[in-house]
Order: C-alpha cells, then structure tokens, then sequence
C-alpha cells in the first residue's frame, strides 16, 4: 500500500516538492499506524506525540494547513472523538481519541471534519461488512484506526492538492 500511495501522491504533487515530501511523511505515518492497529489492536503513543510536534513544526513552516487552522483542527478531532469516546462507554479507544487530534493537526480545520466523516464511513461499511458475513457479532472490537488514516489521506488529498 505504501508504495502506491507514494506514487499516487507523487503524480498529485509533482509540482509541489515540499507538499510530496509532507505526503510522504504523514502517508508512511498512517499506513505504520493502520498497519499497528490491525495486527495488536493498538494506536501508540510513542508515535502520536512526536507526529503532533511534526505536524505542528511543518504548520509552522508556511506549509498547510495554516498555524490556526491547524491548532483548531487538532483541537476539533480530539474533542469530537473524546466526546464519542465517553458517549460511547469504551466503543472507541483512547488512542483513537488522540489519533483524531493528531489528524486535525495534519489536516487543519474544516479539512478534519472531511477525514473523520470519511474515517467513520469506511470503518462503518467495513463493520458492517463483518456483521454481514458473519465475522463480527455487535459485541466485536475491531480495529478502527485504519479506516481514521485512510480518511486522513483522502482528506490530505485535498489539503496539500489544493482542491
């Protein structure tokens, strides 16, 4: 996946170097953590802490989002997802709660409600898709940090494409 996700970039960004490297970056990011989530059903600190400083550090930079759009961005996805978490009585973990704020940091505002919204529909059809087939009961955890990264990336898209 990675690698197609690296060419895939490269063709959207050819004409924007620092924004392909960005992509590259967050991109290798979310497929570790994709990866990470569905193999131990775990979203780790140790790389959400130094991805926030980055994403902070590159906002900083004059590359998108803006320092404010990034700031609220962060601070949207982790307190949507923290609300969601207590609502939902440990449907949702704690490292999906701060995963979301690190995607608003890296995507900015609005751009997070864009990945989130994507995040939950696909990690939606795929339980949905579970239950169908009889692979999941109601009661099944499943990994939803893939589908949070995939909706990253699509929003990402936009953010670094322009459009």
């Amino acid at each position: 996946a990675t690698p197609l996700l690296f060419v895939a970039f490269g063709f959207h960004l050819a004409g924007a170097p620092l924004h392909l490297a960005i992509a590259w970056l967050y991109g290798a990011f979310y497929v570790a953590v994709a990866v990470i989530d569905l193999e131990h059903r775990r979203v780790l600190n140790v790389m959400l802490l130094p991805a926030a400083i980055v994403a902070a550090g590159i906002s900083l930079l004059a590359a998108p989002p803006t320092p404010a759009s990034m700031a609220l961005g962060g601070a949207t996805g982790f307190g949507l997802f923290f609300l969601l978490g207590i609502l939902g009585r440990g449907a949702l973990g704690f490292g999906d709660v701060k995963l979301a704020g690190v995607i608003g940091l890296m995507t900015g505002f609005p751009s997070v409600l864009v990945a989130l919204a994507t995040g939950a529909l696909l990690g939606g059809v795929a339980a949905l898709a579970l239950l169908v087939t009889g692979r999941a009961t109601r009661k099944s955890k499943i990994a939803y940090a893939p589908y949070l990264a995939a909706g990253a990336v699509i929003a990402l898209w936009g953010v670094l494409g322009g459009g």
